[in-house]
C-alpha cells in the first residue's frame, strides 16, 4: 500500500507566512472601511433656502412667507426666543443625536410627538400672540411671539 504525504507539510514556511499576512491585511482593510456616521439631520432643500440666522439677542423677525428654523441641541432650543409674523411656519429640527423630543404649545397641546434625531416638526402660527413651547420629555422651554393682525 502506497500512502502519499500531504503537500501541505512540504510547503515552505515562508510562503505560509506570506499567505497568512495577506489574509490579515485583507481582513484589516475590510474592517477599516469608514462606517456610516451617527444619524445626522437631513434638512430639506426648501428649508435650507429659507433658514434665518439668529441675531445675538436670539430673536428673529420675519415676514409670513418665510419659514424659520429652530434647532434642538443639547436639550435646548436655539434660539430660545423667536418673533415671527402671523402665518409663518416654524420648523424644529432635532439635532440631538440620542435624545427624543416631544413638543407642545401651552393651551394648544402636543404639536410634535416623539421626534428622533434628524427628524423635523413644523407648525404654522396663524394667530398673533405669545406662545410657550415646551419639550415634554426633557422639560426645557422656549417662547415664540407672533406679530400681525390685531394684538
Amino acid at each position: 500500500m502506497n500512502i502519499k504525504k500531504s503537500n501541505f507539510l512540504n510547503f515552505p514556511l515562508g510562503k505560509i507566512i506570506y499567505v497568512v499576512a495577506f489574509l490579515m491585511i485583507v481582513l484589516m482593510v475590510g474592517c477599516a472601511t469608514k462606517q456610516p456616521e451617527a444619524a445626522q439631520a437631513e434638512i430639506p432643500a426648501e428649508t435650507v433656502e429659507t433658514s434665518v440666522e439668529t441675531e445675538s439677542t436670539g430673536t428673529v423677525e420675519e415676514s409670513a412667507d418665510i419659514g424659520v428654523d429652530i434647532q434642538i441641541m443639547n436639550k435646548a432650543f436655539d434660539p430660545e426666543e423667536l418673533t415671527v409674523a402671523m402665518g409663518s411656519t416654524v420648523t424644529w429640527i432635532n439635532m440631538d443625536e440620542t435624545a427624543v423630543h416631544s413638543l407642545s404649545i401651552a393651551g394648544k397641546g402636543i404639536i410634535c410627538p416623539r421626534k428622533q434625531a434628524g427628524e423635523i416638526c413644523e407648525y404654522v402660527f396663524e394667530e398673533a400672540g405669545t406662545y410657550e413651547i415646551m419639550d415634554l420629555v426633557n422639560k426645557f422651554r422656549g417662547t415664540i411671539t407672533v406679530t400681525g393682525g390685531e394684538e
